[in-house]
Order: C-alpha cells, then sequence, then structure tokens
C-alpha cells in the first residue's frame, strides 16, 4: 500500500483517503492546488516551480516541506524503484532544487504539453524513509498520513482501518472511521452487501442486473466501475441538497464508504 508502488485501484481507494495529490484535479479534470498552493512554469516549459501549502502536515503534526519534495522525485525516478503508474510520466526530470522549506523546483530536459498531469502524484516523508530500502519502506504497512485519514491498522487478509487524521488541515473528514473490509471474491462480497454487513461495492455485470430489481440498493455506474450501495443510512446525507449530492457522488467515485453520519460508524467496498 506504498503510494509510490500502488499499481491497482483497490489499493488507491485506500490511499486516496490517507494521502493527497501534490497537484488535484478537479471536477473537470483540469489541475488544481493539493498539497501545492501554487506553481510557476517557465516560459520553455522546462522548469517548474513549486510552492507548498503552509499548512500541510503529517499525521505526527510535522510540516510537509520541499524535502520531502525532492525525495519523493528522486524516488520515482529511480531505476531501482517500481514506481510503474508515475515514473514514466516524469521522464526526462534532470534535477530537483530544494529553494526553501515550502518551495522547490523541478527542471525537466523538454517540455511535454501534459507534463503538469504529471504531478498529480503523492509525497511520502524523507524523515521516515532516507537511509533505509524504500522497497521495505514503513509505507508498504501504513502510509504516513497528510490527507483526512490515517490508517489505525491492517488485519492481513481481513481488513483495512481509517481513523479521521486530527492534524489535518483540510475539510474535516465527514466519518469519523471508515473500514476496507478485504473479502476473497465477489459472490462473498455480494452476500456480505445483501446482509448489510458492508455498505459498497464493486458489481459484475450479472449482479448489477440482480441488484437492479433490488429496492435495498443504489446503483452508480462510474467509468472505471459499477458501484452499488445499500440505500440504508443515505437519507442521513440529505440527498436533496444538491452540494451535499456532489459530496456524496464524489465519496462513491473515490471509494468512500457511505453510512449514517449518525453512528459515524465505518464499512466499506470489498477490497
Amino acid at each position: 500500500m506504498n503510494p509510490l508502488l500502488q499499481t491497482d485501484d483497490y489499493a488507491a481507494f485506500v490511499i486516496s483517503d490517507v494521502a493527497r495529490n501534490l497537484v488535484d484535479l478537479d471536477r473537470k479534470l483540469e489541475p488544481a492546488p493539493g498539497l501545492a498552493q501554487s506553481w510557476e512554469i517557465s516560459p520553455d516549459a522546462r522548469t517548474f516551480t513549486f510552492h507548498l501549502r503552509p499548512d500541510a502536515v503529517w499525521e505526527d503534526g510535522t510540516p510537509v516541506t520541499s524535502a520531502d519534495a525532492a525525495f519523493t522525485f528522486k524516488t520515482v525516478t529511480d531505476p531501482k524503484v517500481p514506481a510503474l503508474l508515475f515514473s514514466e510520466p516524469l521522464d526526462g526530470l534532470e534535477g530537483v532544487e530544494v529553494v526553501d522549506a515550502r518551495t522547490f523546483r523541478l527542471r525537466f530536459s523538454k517540455p511535454y504539453a501534459f507534463r503538469l498531469f504529471a504531478f498529480n502524484l503523492p509525497l511520502v516523508s524523507a524523515a521516515r524513509n532516507v537511509g533505509r530500502d524504500f522497497l521495505a519502506s514503513p509505507d508498504d504497512r501504513a502510509p504516513f498520513s497528510n490527507g483526512p485519514y490515517r490508517v489505525a491498522r491492517w488485519k492481513t487478509a481481513e481488513s483495512i482501518e481509517l481513523v479521521r487524521n486530527p492534524n489535518y488541515a483540510g475539510p474535516r473528514a465527514h466519518f469519523d472511521r471508515v473500514v476496507f473490509r478485504i473479502l476473497p471474491d465477489a459472490v462473498q462480497a455480494y452476500r456480505a452487501l445483501e446482509r448489510g454487513e458492508i455498505d459498497e461495492m464493486r458489481l459484475s455485470t450479472e449482479q448489477w442486473k440482480a441488484a437492479g430489481s433490488d429496492a435495498r440498493f443504489f446503483l452508480f455506474g462510474a467509468v472505471a466501475a459499477v458501484i452499488a450501495i445499500m440505500i440504508t443510512g443515505l437519507f442521513e446525507l440529505n440527498l436533496g441538497d444538491s452540494e451535499v449530492l456532489m459530496m456524496f457522488l464524489a465519496m462513491v467515485a473515490c471509494g468512500y464508504t457511505v453510512v449514517e453520519e449518525a453512528s459515524s460508524e465505518g464499512k466499506t467496498v470489498n477490497a
């Protein structure tokens, strides 16, 4: 579950709740501020200067710094590190310069029209990883959080539990706790969904057909997956409010658990 070594969307669901990206994408899939509050691009489109948010901190309260960014980019482009999702878009990176604690600069050998999208990646803590084998990083089991949730525990082959990160400076996480249950196959996951033991899962084509006639389910089709959510508890979300509805749909798309806010108890997708 290392943020830089992720290769599947199940891990991405968890990581997206724990790690903010340097540059986010807005609803139109355009680059937007994330951990970086602003940036400048040189006229030749080869140099990018980023300014980190002054309130960005890790889960222990220490600041997210340019040293973390420099370590992240050097690690991603290290040929010995299989950062398959992020390394290719950074092809041609010539150097990383730490300007100050909150400012860093990246230089590339040539311009690339979509380069800014390459910075839609999480950062990892330099202090936590410097001097050790990154392929045996503590982030493999518990990514160090700078996002709305942090990893509380991971029971192998059972579940991954997240809790609200009290040091996150962004919008307060909606739930006290989110649990990703690890189930062996889609059949068992669907049965758990029917029993109300989980709140959300991906559906196969056949499961989608079956769930379509079941009033207990709310079906949502996404680009990468089809997700079914138990209707129980949705009324707590006030889906009649357009802003709440958009928040809800964003939560679904990002793999959030949908639960009754009154209880703040987390159940989750089949992971």
